[in-house]
């Protein structure tokens, strides 16, 4: 069982302002999170258990940096530390920290793990999850091969994202090595260039794997999910067709092994709310006015 990593938080555009304040928390099921982290500030949850959280390899801080740095301070993120400093972890451990988010009502459960074969806990959890509301998004796997053949991506309820890559011409390709197959759902950019403030570009950190497409789309959903889930009666299909509406399509036309559903970006998603916001302040104005006609009419008579 093993993570990659990878994306640019430094980089990243100011997060989406949502002005519905609905509180997401995210399940962060990885190696922990640096508490100290600056650009995690007011992003970690209250109440959770701190005493085995200190992130033990830098892979989970990475991740919750990238999820911080796509929303706004009402996206929570709550750790489960479930890797060891080498970046591996047992199934039973998923396990029970999935069993344990379920419990949390955690809304979002971002999980970048990514082993060979098939598992009945995981699959079984995830399902639970998804009966529960929640939406569950894993890696695909970094190992340019066939993703239905890997655990969790190759469970039927889980949301599994694939790397996208860019070309020097500023294209957008199937990162060489992500996984692909049947399951995949969506792709989102897979690269990370943490700048050390140095002079020289050279000393960059520069990551990549289908653990930051996994954490970028964990992020699109909960800001999706602050948008348009205003109660609890809101069915996870509206989300996902929200999503689905902001997709570009690479790859071969329509869904695809490679990009699932299609590419999504902070971009679309930021575009989508802007529409819709629109849409509805155009709509409230139309309902005022004719509110307005009709007392006047009243009025009148």
């Amino acid at each position: 069982t093993t993570i990659e990593v990878a994306e640019d938080v430094t980089t990243e555009e100011k997060c989406i302002n949502v002005t519905k304040q609905r509180q997401i928390r995210v399940a962060l099921i990885d190696t922990g999170i640096d508490t100290t982290n600056g650009v995690l500030k007011g992003h970690i949850a209250d109440g959770y258990d701190a005493s085995n959280m200190s992130d033990v390899n830098g892979h989970g801080t990475l991740m919750a940096e990238i999820i911080a740095s796509n929303t706004n301070e009402n996206v929570k993120i709550v750790p489960y530390q479930v890797f060891n400093e080498n970046g591996k972890a047992t199934v039973g451990a998923t396990y029970d920290a999935l069993l344990k988010a379920i419990h949390d009502e955690a809304d979002v459960i971002s999980l970048s793990i990514s082993g060979y074969g098939t598992s009945h806990l995981l699959t079984n959890a995830i399902a639970k999850a998804k009966e529960a509301g929640i939406y569950v998004v894993v890696a695909a796997g970094n190992d340019s091969d066939n993703a239905d053949n890997y655990m969790p991506g190759n469970v039927t309820d889980a949301i599994t994202v694939s790397a996208t890559g860019v070309e020097e011409n500023g294209n957008k390709i199937f990162a060489e090595y992500s996984n692909y197959g049947s399951c995949i759902n969506y792709s989102a950019y897979g690269t990370i260039v943490k700048g050390l403030e140095t002079e020289n570009t050279s000393d960059d950190e520069v990551y990549e794997g289908t653990s930051i497409s996994a954490a970028k789309v964990s992020s699109y959903i909960a800001t999706m999910l602050q948008y348009i889930k205003d109660d609890e009666t809101t069915e996870n299909d509206e989300v996902l067709d929200a999503l689905n509406s902001t997709v570009e399509d690479f790859g071969d036309r329509g869904r695809d092994d490679s990009f699932g559903v299609g590419y999504l970006s902070f971009e679309g998603i930021q575009k989508y709310i802007a529409d819709k916001s629109q849409l509805e302040e155009v709509k409230e104005n139309e309902s005022k006015e004719e509110t307005a006609e009709k007392n006047d009419t009243n009025e009148d008579a």
